[in-house]
C-alpha cells in the first residue's frame, strides 16, 4: 500500500497533467473590506477593517463586551439546564434533547471550564455536583436519534478533556471557585474513569 505521501504526490502530478484554463491556475487575490469601498474609519480598530469583516460599530468598553459574552453563555447554559440537562444535546428548535455522546452530560462537563473562566459560581457548583454522578462505562444512549457506540476521540476531547482543564483550573489561578478539595479532586477521579 503507497504511503499517504506517495499518494498525494500521484494526485499532484495527475492534477499537473490536466490543462486547466489560465484563469484557475492563478492564485486568486479577494477583495478586502478597503478595496471594495468599505469605511474603516476607526483608528482603534484599524486591524480589524480589512480582514473581511468589519467591527468598528461594536462597543470599545472591554467590560461590556465581556458581560455580553457572559450573558450569552448563561443564556445558552439556561436553555440547555431547563430543557436537557443532565443529557448531551439540547435540540433548541423544540425544546427537547438527545444523547449523541453517551448520555454523561456532554455539555455540562464541556461546559465546565468556561463557567470557570468566566467566574459563574453557580453554574461551576452544578456541574461540580453532577459530575461524580457519571458512570463512564454504561452507555445512556436509549432513544432513536442517539448515538448507540462510544466515541474514544469524542470522549477524549470533550470529556477527558473538560475535566482536566476543569480539573487544572480549580487547582490553580480559579481555586476559589471550588473551595472544597473535593469537588475538584472528583473531577480527576471521574477522568480516570472517562479514559
Amino acid at each position: 500500500m503507497p504511503s499517504w505521501t506517495a499518494w498525494a504526490f500521484t494526485l499532484l502530478a495527475a492534477t499537473e497533467a490536466v490543462a486547466l484554463p489560465e484563469a484557475q491556475r492563478e492564485p486568486r487575490d479577494f477583495l478586502r473590506p478597503r478595496q471594495y469601498g468599505a469605511r474603516c474609519p476607526d483608528a482603534d480598530y484599524d486591524t480589524q477593517c480589512g480582514t473581511g469583516d468589519d467591527y468598528t460599530g461594536f462597543t470599545k468598553d472591554q467590560q461590556e463586551r465581556a458581560d455580553g459574552i457572559v450573558d450569552v453563555f448563561r443564556h445558552a447554559w439556561n436553555g440547555y439546564y431547563t430543557y436537557a440537562f443532565p443529557n448531551d444535546d439540547l435540540l433548541p428548535k423544540n425544546n427537547s434533547f438527545r444523547n449523541s455522546r453517551n448520555g454523561w452530560g456532554l455539555t455540562a462537563i464541556d461546559g465546565l471550564d468556561t463557567a470557570i473562566i468566566m467566574e459563574q459560581q453557580d453554574i461551576g457548583d452544578i456541574v461540580l455536583d453532577f459530575v461524580p454522578t457519571v458512570d463512564f462505562t454504561k452507555n445512556n444512549a436509549k432513544g432513536p436519534q442517539d448515538a448507540q457506540t462510544t466515541s474514544l476521540f469524542e470522549t477524549d476531547i470533550r470529556y477527558l478533556g473538560g475535566l482536566l482543564s476543569a480539573y487544572d483550573l480549580l487547582k490553580g489561578p480559579f481555586k476559589h471557585m471550588a473551595p472544597d478539595d473535593a469537588k475538584a479532586d472528583a473531577l480527576l477521579e471521574q477522568a480516570k474513569g472517562a479514559r
